[in-house]
């Protein structure tokens, strides 16, 4: 489905090539087609197109980050942090990206900061515990995760919980996260191979 979906955005593009949605759509499908280099170009490209999207300005980090540029998308979310995209998505991928660079200090920061909103919104609790997780606070990282799962008519993306599951050293829970990511239709599944945070998972990737 990877190659169709490629396709019908290339048309796409070609129809309205200043669509800034279309060039941020195929950076995504870019990613899970294993083609990072191409990626980042289109991702690039689409938040230049429009730099004032929040959803631009949270997708070409990410798309840094699923292509081996993590430290350039910190960069990007610490220069963004401080203007009208402050939002608590913004700071879930700033706190994310520190902690998963070593910046403990930094990301402990952002999440005790942003924790009190992001408690109702499940979501983003898993930033919180992922950073509880990789500064080597394992006892609060599973407090937090235990108050996620379950909560009553409230679904957490298995995507999301299986970074956490490897920051706490849960390899089986991981990859149960990561099955169900698959049989649910997550709509990150398909990047999940290229998510440096799973990368101990040696997921299959996609063929070049």
């Amino acid at each position: 489905e990877t190659g169709k979906g490629l396709a019908d955005l290339e048309r796409a593009i070609a129809l309205d090539p200043g669509y800034f949605m279309a060039h941020g759509y195929f950076a995504l499908a870019l990613i899970a087609a294993g083609r990072p280099d191409e990626a980042r170009e289109e991702a690039r490209d689409a938040l230049a197109r429009n730099s004032l999207s929040s959803r631009m300005q949270l997708w070409y980090p990410w798309t840094l980050f699923c292509t081996g540029a993590a430290e350039e998308a910190l960069e990007h979310l610490e220069s963004a942090i401080g203007g009208p995209f402050a939002v608590d998505g913004l700071k879930f991928a700033l706190a994310v990206t520190a902690a998963f660079l070593g910046r403990h200090a930094r990301a402990l920061e952002v999440a005790h900061e942003a924790e009190p909103r992001w408690r109702s919104q499940p979501s983003l609790m898993t930033g919180y515990v992922y950073v509880m997780a990789c500064a080597g606070n394992t006892r609060e990282a599973q407090r937090a995760l235990a108050e996620l799962d379950p909560l009553e008519g409230v679904s957490v993306a298995p995507s999301a919980l299986a970074p956490v599951h490897v920051a706490l050293g849960q390899r089986e829970e991981a990859l149960g996260s990561v099955a169900r990511a698959y049989d649910l239709g997550d709509p990150f599944a398909a990047h999940m191979p290229y998510d440096p945070r799973l990368a101990a998972l040696r997921l299959p990737r996609a063929r070049r």
